[in-house]
Formats: C-alpha cells, structure tokens, sequence
C-alpha cells in the first residue's frame, strides 16, 4: 500500500510541475517598454569669407597761384581747371575714381544646436495563440491535480 501511495504522491507533484510550467507561459500579449533620454547637441562653425571695404580717403589740398590767366591743379583724386576769359572766371572741377578697395576675410559664426529626445514607445508584441491540443493538455493536468489533491487529502489517517 506504500508503494502505491508514494507512487500516486509523485506521479500528483509530477503533475503539478507540469502544470505550473504549461501555466507560466500562456499570455497572449507582452507589453515592452523602451525608454530614452533626451540629448541636445551644439556645434560652433567659424567660417571667413572674402569681402571687400572701401577705404576712406586722406584729405589733400593743392595751392597754385600763377600770372597766368589760366592755372591747372592735380592731386590723387581730383583734377582743376580755372581760366578767365572775356572777363569771366570759368572753374572746373573733375574727380578721379578714388574708391581704393581692400580685400579682407570676413568671419561668420554659425551655431547649431541639435536636441535629440527620445519618447518612450510602448509596443505591443502578440503572442502565439494556444492550440487545442494544448489547452486540453492543460484542462487535463489540472484536473488530474484536483484529483490527485481530493485523493490525497481522502486519505489522510
């Protein structure tokens, strides 16, 4: 009678293992959830571009005093004529190009800022359904647990 006793007691916890393990993986869907941080990048970018600026001019001045009835006067940017004729003074006046252009490298600054944040996401994975073979399975090892426990605690002296 020990024998069968001992027996049916491990073939019942041998049932029970195989129960909670068939047990412990039916879910039909898993919930993941990543999660991130956010991030902010910046960069510095100097760059020099070629440009050209207009120098202003030094201030010259020219004097002539001449017998003459006419008188000429020239300097760097500019350039006189005077005359008296028939009892009139007659005056001109000419300028020269005088922008003197100079070639300088101009700085442009660039600066960028990158923000990178991550959202959390939350995916939803689907899980194999059971077949029927297995849910039997699972009907029938418990079952055979209820069984086992009624047998159990039956005998109890």
């Amino acid at each position: 009678m020990t024998e069968r006793r001992d027996f049916l007691l491990l073939a019942s916890v041998m049932l029970f293992v195989l129960t909670a393990m068939l047990m412990c993986g039916c879910r039909s869907t898993k919930s993941v959830v990543s999660r991130d941080s956010v991030r902010v990048e910046i960069r510095h970018h100097t760059v020099f571009v070629p440009d050209t600026i207009k120098v202003p001019l030094p201030p010259q001045k020219e004097y002539i005093v001449t017998p003459d009835s006419s008188s000429h006067l020239e300097n760097d940017y500019a350039e006189s004529d005077a005359a008296i004729k028939d009892g009139m003074l007659h005056h001109s006046l000419r300028t020269k190009p005088h922008d003197i252009p100079v070639a300088v490298q101009k700085e442009i600054q660039y600066n960028d800022s990158i923000i990178y944040k991550d959202r959390e996401v939350e995916v939803i994975k689907e899980v194999h359904k059971l077949h029927k073979w297995q849910k039997g399975l699972i009907g029938f090892s418990l079952m055979m647990f209820v069984i086992s426990c009624f047998f159990f605690l039956g005998k109890r002296p």
